[in-house]
Parts: structure tokens; C-alpha cells; sequence
């Protein structure tokens, strides 16, 4: 062509695979006059065709592609495109079919020129390699398209829609301008009667029905944006156990989305649901955050259990002057109050300026939040500094407590009354944390500690202090004391200098060696232990003497620590009695020595009225616990003032794996032995049967 109309006669094309022919006739303004298109590709043994595509390969068994329309004989056009066994890496589909028809109007005279065509389209029989892909989608999807445009006017999409099981998707849009007033005005709206379907593809287990909407103005040249966004759910789980309390029945939410040449702004973000609310408006830009938001929950122990009633949260962000931004949290409720405020600067490196404050007035309903069992009241502040990023901070923190409780009573009495917590927390541009001072107090208990950078590496020094032993031991009355100091070589090895621990009874202990996060452990320890200390624990038994141990440990501490000791435990003079069985046994002496994962223990006493006992042998210290230990008895007294007294002489031995199926053998013999009858009568029971003495001469 020169200047007329683009002229296309007689089209052909074919090879192995494909046949197209056809012929068209456009104006010289690039409208189409008239177009006829036929093809097939195919190959004639049946092989799959591999599609010219980018991309991942992608075959068809057949194609059939079909374009009409002539201005001469009408206005109206008519499209189809129809691939059969179409697959491609991780997808398959049996059938695709596109069909179009509408109508194209020349524009006479001053009418302006037009465009209409309503599309269809199905996908059946697809298939994903992902399982979890195709429980998502189906094997079926269908949907449609009406399009539209006059000379002049916006391109105009209407009906756009893709459905398949159990999912609804719909959308209209114009589209208009171009360059920089490129724009595009759309609605669209999506639905999904069951979330369960999409379980496996996010891995949640998911449930409930979700319905939104979304409609605004888009302008793809710089990413720009205006949408409402409005959205419904019933039921609806995400599989977060903390959350979906609150999702439960209706919830319904909106807000405007707003994005350009100042940044991202949320307005008019308003949720509601039977057990919350949330309203409020985001702003941030590359020099500023600007925030007001709210959420009101009708009960917090559907999130934290055990912290029941009302509660709200709010975060408050507003922009200064010189560029900073002030900054309030604040969560209330259930008896718990915490707050936080101070500002974030403008200049780089930003950092936080602030104080928290936070008050619970019962411990103990934050014990499933916390993952401990814990009671009594407490306050604390925290006021610091640090970067964003944490690599350079400076925290100062402060806690008083009343009447503290853990779940080990034992250490109760030592927490009772007012304590008081302070701790300082640093790190400089990237170094190692340090912990310049650590203390806590109450009326019975104080300790103190640090961790230090020094210039062979860090140093952690402690001390504790308890005021009375007869807190948590009633027969040792006096002061407990430790203490120590540990440094880390740049291999990562803790070595301990001169810890120490004294207190009443002769307790003492000296601890020294090394511990390495790695490495293996070369420690040894040495000095006394009361057995009273261990009463509070044995009640109602009693025990008494005094072990005294002076051991090694060396090697990994996963898995077999009591592999790697050697040393010994020694015993002297010690008892042992037992209220409920009414036994006793006394002067109590020997050792344990332990060497090569194995325990050799040779212990004996005596009887307060009469007779020896001894236990010797050896005891493996790993699985399965193989021993070798005997007991032997020698004129043992055993006696219940009012029943019987007999003695006992023999052995008694077991071997074998103490985890299960272990020997016990031996022959205990009884001396002369006395029963007595009680007094009281025994009418009420009956006339003694007859009884047959086994073995009486």
C-alpha cells in the first residue's frame, strides 16, 4: 500500500505441523475492513506440538484457530481458538476452547467507529502436579468477557469472570488516556464458600467463607493507586490458634487504599466482629509515619487463656517538626496495663528514645502467655535507646514485686514480700551484648551479677546471697552465700574461677574448670553436702550426715553427662529413717567412686535395735544401667513393737539392665521370730481359722 487501505490476499501457510491460510483488508487508519483466518496445528502421527512459546515447554496434541468478519456482508465477527491435550512442566488440561463474536462498525459519516464482542472461555480436565494446586482450583474452569469501544472513548471491559468450584471471580474496568494519563478504573469482587479447599497449598488448615470487593482508580505508569477495599468472612479460621477465636461468625471490614507521589496511605479502616473492633488510619512515606489505630477485644482470653475480660490496644505514630515521629503504644486490660512512648529520629543511624511501663496486678493469669507457672503482682519500667536494626542500644530496666510465686514451692518463702529487679543492657555499633549490672532483692534473697567485654574476652561475675537456710531446710538456720567469675576465650570456652558456695551445716562447694558452647567440659567440684538439706524433700523421712564429694566431669554435656565423672562421694555417720515404715538405719558410712560410665558403690549401717547391712557392687551410668549389686544382712532386727520382731540374716542380689529385665536373686533367712496378737477382741471377726505351720517339726 502507499497512502490506501493495507491489503493482505490469498494467506498461506503450511509445514509438517501447521496449515494456516486466510486473507484481510485493513483502512488507512488501521480499522479492519474485512478478515477471514483458518489454521490447524497438528502432527500427522499424533505427536504432541511444541507451542513457540517463552518459557517452559509447552505442547498441544491440536489447535484449530478460526477469525471472520466482512464489512461487506455485516457488522458482526465471530472467533474461535480451540487446543486439545494441552501440558506444559506441572499442568495439564484435556480441552481449552476461546469463542468470541460481536460486532465492529465502520462509522459513517460523523458516527464514530465501534467495537463490541462478548468472549467465553473454559479450561476442563486440568490437572496440577501440585495436590495441593489442584485441591485448590479443581479440574474445571470457566468464565467470560464483554468488551467495548466507540472512537473517543475509554476501552471497556464488563463481566470479566473466572469460576470453578467452590471460587468466584468478577471484574469491569475502563481503561483510558495514555502516557502519563494512562488510567484504569476497575471493580472486582471475589468469592469463596470454603477456605478448606486452599489448606494444603498454604499448608494452614484453613475454613469459612470469604467475600471482598475492591474498586478505585489505577495508574499503571508510576504504580499509583485509589481503591476501596470492602470484605466479608463467616466462620472463618486461619489456622492460628491465638487468632481465630476472634474470626468466629460474621466480620465484615473496609478501608481506602491510597498510593502516590506522598507514599501509602490506609483511611477509613473499619472492621468489626462479634468479639472485636478495629478502626483506624495509616500513613508512611520515605520520611514519615503517621498512624492512629485501635482494637478492641470483647474478651482477651480468647487469645491469651486465662486472662479473661475487656481489653483494648492503640498505636499512636504522629510526625514532628524536625522531622521525627512520636510514638504511643498502650495495651489495658484484664488487670494488665502496658505502655509505650518516646520518639524515633530523623537522622541516620534512626534510632528509639522511649520508656515502656507495664503493670500486672495478678501474675498469675499471664502464666500460659509466659509458659510458667508464676503468681503475685508486679510493676516494671524500661527506659533506653536503640537503632532500629538493635546493633547499637543502651536499656536501663527496673521491676518491683510483691509476694512472687513459682511453681517449685521450695523457693517461695525466699520470693515472699517486696522485691525489687534493676538490670542495664548495652551494645556498641555491632559489639557483643554486655550486662553491666544485674540485682535483684527481696527480704530473704539477693543476688547480683554483670556481663563484662574485657580485652581477652567477656567476663560474667556473680554472687547470691539467701538470709536463712530455715526458709527452705527448717534444720539449718544461717546464711547461704556463692559466688564466682567466669571468662570466655575467642574458641567460645567458659572457664570458672573460685566459684564458691558456703553455708550453715558445713555446706561448702568449690567449683572451677572449663564449659565451652562445643566444647567439651573439664570440670571439678569438690567439698560438703548435710544430708538434712534434703528433708524438705524426703518428708516425711529424715536424713542426716554429711557426703562429702570431690569429683571430676569432663566431656560433652548432651546426652550422658554422668558418662564423663570420676571422683568419689564419701559418707560418714549418716541416717536414714522412714516414720511410715518404722524403720531406721544408722551410722550410715562408705563411698561411691566413679570411673569409666560406671558407679562402684560399697555403703553399710547399722540397725538402732540390732544387725548390719552392707550394699556393694557396681552400677552402669548409661542405658541400659546394667548393676551388679548385693545386700547383704547380718542379725538385722526388724520388729513392730505390736505385731512381730524376727531377724535376718542372708544376701540378696540383682543383675542386669535396671531399665528392665535385671536378676534379682538370693536367700534372706528369718531367726526366731514372734508374732503378737493384739488384745482387743475379735468377736466381731470371726474364730481364728485353722492354721498350718509349713516346715514345723
Amino acid at each position: 500500500r502507499s497512502t490506501g487501505p493495507l491489503v493482505l490476499r490469498d494467506f498461506s501457510l503450511s509445514c509438517r505441523c501447521l496449515a494456516l491460510q486466510g486473507s484481510a483488508r485493513l483502512t488507512p487508519g488501521g480499522w479492519p475492513e474485512r478478515f477471514d483466518l483458518k489454521g490447524r496445528l497438528a502432527d500427522p502421527e499424533g505427536a504432541p506440538v511444541l507451542l513457540p512459546l517463552t518459557g517452559q515447554a509447552t505442547t498441544v496434541a491440536s489447535a484449530d484457530l478460526s477469525l471472520a468478519y466482512d464489512a461487506g456482508k455485516g457488522d458482526t465477527w465471530a472467533a474461535t481458538l480451540r487446543a486439545d491435550q494441552i501440558g506444559r512442566p506441572g499442568f495439564s488440561a484435556t480441552t481449552a476452547l476461546i469463542e468470541g463474536s460481536g460486532t465492529i462498525t465502520q462509522g459513517e459519516d460523523e458516527a464514530p467507529r465501534r467495537f463490541d464482542g462478548t468472549i467465553a472461555y473454559r479450561a476442563e480436565g486440568a490437572a496440577f502436579a501440585d495436590q495441593e494446586l489442584s485441591a485448590a482450583l479443581g479440574d474445571r474452569l470457566s468464565g467470560g468477557v464483554q468488551l467495548s469501544h466507540i472512537d473517543g472513548e475509554p476501552f471497556r471491559i464488563r463481566g470479566l469472570s473466572l469460576e470453578g468450584p467452590g471460587i468466584g471471580l468478577s471484574a469491569n474496568a475502563e481503561i483510558s488516556g495514555a502516557g502519563e494519563d494512562f488510567m484504569v478504573r476497575t471493580e472486582a469482587s471475589f468469592d469463596i464458600e470454603s477456605l478448606e479447599r486452599f489448606s494444603l497449598l498454604t499448608g494452614r488448615d484453613l475454613s469459612g467463607a470469604v467475600k471482598a470487593s475492591l474498586s478505585g482508580n489505577i495508574q499503571p505508569t508510576d504504580l499509583s493507586f485509589n481503591l476501596w477495599l470492602n470484605a466479608e468472612t463467616n466462620g472463618l479460621a486461619v489456622g492460628l490458634t491465638n487468632l481465630d477465636p476472634l474470626l468466629t461468625g460474621r466480620t465484615a471490614g473496609s478501608a481506602r487504599l491510597i498510593r502516590d507521589g506522598s507514599g501509602v496511605r490506609i483511611e477509613g479502616l473499619n472492621s468489626q466482629g462479634g468479639t472485636f473492633a478495629a478502626k483506624g488510619a495509616l500513613s508512611l512515606t520515605s520520611q514519615s509515619l503517621e498512624a492512629d489505630l485501635r482494637l478492641d477485644l470483647a474478651d482477651l482470653a480468647l487469645v491469651v487463656p486465662g486472662v479473661d475480660g475487656p481489653a483494648t490496644f492503640e498505636i499512636i505514630a504522629r510526625p514532628e517538626a524536625d522531622g521525627a515521629t512520636s510514638l504511643a503504644l498502650s495495651a489495658a486490660g484484664a488487670g494488665e496495663e502496658l505502655a509505650l512512648t518516646g520518639q524515633i529520629s530523623a537522622d541516620a543511624p534512626r534510632e528509639f528514645r522511649g520508656t515502656a511501663k507495664a503493670t500486672s496486678r495478678d501474675l498469675s493469669r499471664l502464666a500460659s502467655l509466659a509458659g510458667i507457672q508464676i503468681g503475685g503482682q508486679a510493676e516494671a519500667t524500661v527506659n533506653g535507646r536503640s537503632t532500629l536494626d538493635f546493633s547499637d542500644f543502651a536499656i536501663a530496666a527496673e521491676a518491683t514485686t510483691s509476694n512472687l510465686e513459682l511453681a517449685t514451692d521450695i523457693l517461695n518463702p525466699l520470693l515472699a514480700g517486696a522485691g525489687k529487679i534493676q538490670t542495664v543492657v548495652e551494645r556498641r555499633e555491632g559489639t557483643a551484648i554486655i550486662v553491666p549490672s544485674l540485682s535483684a532483692e527481696t527480704a530473704n534473697l539477693s543476688l547480683s551479677g554483670s556481663l563484662t567485654q574485657m580485652t581477652d574476652g567477656p567476663k560474667a561475675e556473680f554472687s547470691t546471697r539467701i538470709a536463712d537456710m530455715a526458709l527452705i531446710a527448717s534444720d539449718f538456720a544461717g546464711p547461704l552465700e556463692a559466688g564466682g567469675a567466669a571468662t570466655r576465650s575467642e574458641a567460645g570456652l567458659w572457664s570458672l574461677e573460685s566459684a564458691k558456695v558456703t553455708g550453715p551445716g558445713g555446706l561448702q562447694a568449690d567449683i572451677s574448670g572449663s564449659v565451652g558452647e562445643d566444647l567439651p567440659a573439664d570440670l571439678r567440684l569438690s567439698g560438703a553436702l548435710p544430708l538434712g538439706l534434703l528433708n524438705q524433700i524426703l518428708e516425711p523421712r529424715r536424713a542426716a550426715g554429711m557426703v562429702r564429694f570431690d569429683l571430676g566431669l569432663r566431656g560433652s554435656l548432651d546426652g550422658n553427662i554422668l558418662g564423663g565423672l570420676s571422683g568419689t562421694l564419701s559418707l560418714a555417720e549418716g541416717r536414714l529413717a522412714d516414720p511410715l515404715l518404722g524403720q531406721s538405719i544408722e551410722g550410715l558410712s562408705g563411698a561411691a567412686s566413679f570411673e569409666g560410665g560406671s558407679v562402684r558403690i560399697d555403703l553399710s549401717g547399722t540397725s538402732p535395735a540390732g544387725g548390719d547391712a552392707r550394699l556393694s557392687g557396681v552400677v552402669g551410668l548409661s542405658a541400659p544401667i546394667s548393676a551388679d549389686l548385693g545386700l547383704q544382712l547380718s542379725g538385722w532386727v526388724l520388729r513392730d513393737p505390736a505385731l512381730y520382731q524376727t531377724t535376718l540374716d542372708g544376701a540378696v542380689g540383682i543383675s542386669g539392665p535396671l531399665t528392665g529385665g535385671a536378676l534379682i536373686s538370693g536367700e534372706v533367712r528369718l531367726g526366731t521370730t514372734e508374732l503378737r496378737v493384739p488384745s482387743s477382741s475379735i468377736s466381731a471377726a470371726g474364730d481364728i481359722p485353722e492354721i498350718t505351720h509349713i516346715g514345723a517339726s
